[in-house]
């Protein structure tokens, strides 16, 4: 994988996530026509597209096999886009979590090194990351983000913030 553009919109009410991620990558091999993205089956797979349209897939446990437009062969680049929402899984050593601090809601995440598709479509595996990242993320304009990378820019709107990240 070359490129996660990630997009939440994060419901600290209903403890909902509500993302878009694009995949850019290569293919490591001829006769490519499938990618499978890591994603927990309990966070529900709206549906999946490219720059021609929608894509269709299949889902085995937490598991999702993309159909690609056509035939990749080595190192041909394609892309595709995953919207999804759920509420992650939380609890022992989980990667996405809703809390209360100094009486206070608090978010945070963990996904190192494994763990991220409880709240993320990614592949999750060590011998198969991302070179770059981007990370919005929109939460209620009471919330601040922090994440990897370097701070692009913050959007303020009445009732949100939308910080967007660049690793």
């Amino acid at each position: 994988v070359g490129l996660y553009d990630v997009f939440m919109r994060i419901n600290d009410t209903t403890e909902i996530i509500y993302g878009r991620v694009k995949v850019v990558a290569k293919a490591a091999q001829d006769n490519v026509t499938q990618v499978q993205i890591d994603l927990y089956d309990n966070l529900t797979l709206d549906s999946i597209t490219w720059s021609g349209g929608t894509r269709t897939f299949s889902r085995l446990s937490n598991v999702v096999t993309v159909d690609l437009d056509h035939t990749y062969n080595t190192g041909e680049e394609f892309e595709v886009t995953l919207y999804y929402h759920g509420h992650p899984i939380e609890g022992g050593f989980q990667a996405f979590a809703f809390d209360t601090r100094a009486s206070g809601k608090v978010m945070t995440s963990l996904s190192e090194p494994y763990f991220a598709r409880t709240w993320w479509p990614c592949k999750d595996r060590m011998d198969d990351k991302a070179d770059s990242f981007n990370i919005a993320v929109q939460v209620d304009s009471a919330f601040y983000v922090g994440s990897n990378g370097t701070l692009d820019s913050t959007i303020l709107s009445t009732n949100t913030r939308t910080y967007y990240w660049r690793v």
